[in-house]
């Protein structure tokens, strides 16, 4: 078990760097509940933190495992199941302060699980699950391609994000705003609503100012 969890440390692909670990630290800085997709590093970097209460869950039953085992001596920490389906299954109907993403995997393309129709995202439907449980989420590796594909769809539907400097492949932080409820989200209206909205037809004599939409990622990919 020891080396199940020595490899655990570095499963994921794009392990937590010293950058990442300052700026989760402060991201959950007065915190009492993270809800976290995940487990790993960066729940013991929660629990460094000062975090009252961690659920982190998992959706592959070998790590589910090794999580639990890693963790079983901190009563802080509650490791549970989840499916990786659209939309989530998972064991939590609580709200949370703040929540981290960073499952499923993403990374390499070839070994990932696509949602039809969600081709072009990657964990659009654990982050979505995040926005219904916590007012901001904070989307790990949010300079891959296919991450960025899930805040475009994200922002799409009203929800607000950036990207916090300092980190090696990205961290986006994700908030709701008042234009909509996260509880009343349909994801499979998530495809109609990534449909740009049609151009005004110009007056006559006036051409309309092209406005700039805050928070969408750019279309030029960041290789991973």
């Amino acid at each position: 078990m020891a080396d199940a969890i020595a490899e655990a440390h570095t499963r994921k692909g794009t392990p937590l760097h010293n950058g990442d670990e300052q700026l989760l630290a402060a991201a959950v800085r007065g915190a009492k509940s993270v809800l976290e997709f995940g487990p790993g590093d960066s729940t013991q970097v929660f629990l460094d933190a000062g975090v009252e209460r961690i659920v982190s869950l998992e959706y592959i039953d070998k790590w589910l495992e090794v999580a639990r085992e890693r963790f079983k001596d901190e009563p802080r920490v509650e490791i549970r199941k989840f499916t990786d389906t659209l939309p989530v299954v998972a064991e939590t109907d609580e709200q949370f302060d703040v929540a981290f993403v960073d499952a499923p995997k993403g990374w390499p393309l070839q070994n990932r699980h696509k949602h039809e129709g969600y081709e072009d995202c990657s964990r659009f439907n654990t982050t979505l699950f995040a926005l219904q449980h916590a007012p901001v989420v904070y989307l790990h590796d949010a300079y891959r391609p296919l991450e960025r594909g899930t805040l475009g769809r994200l922002n799409a539907m009203g929800f607000q994000f950036e990207f916090i400097d300092g980190t090696h492949l990205g961290l986006a932080r994700i908030t709701r705003r008042n234009v909509i409820r996260p509880d009343s989200v349909d994801p499979q209206g998530a495809q109609e609503s990534r449909s740009p909205a049609p151009r005004p037809k110009p007056e006559r004599g006036r051409v309309p100012k092209r406005k700039r939409s805050r928070g969408r990622p750019d279309s030029e990919p960041v290789s991973a």
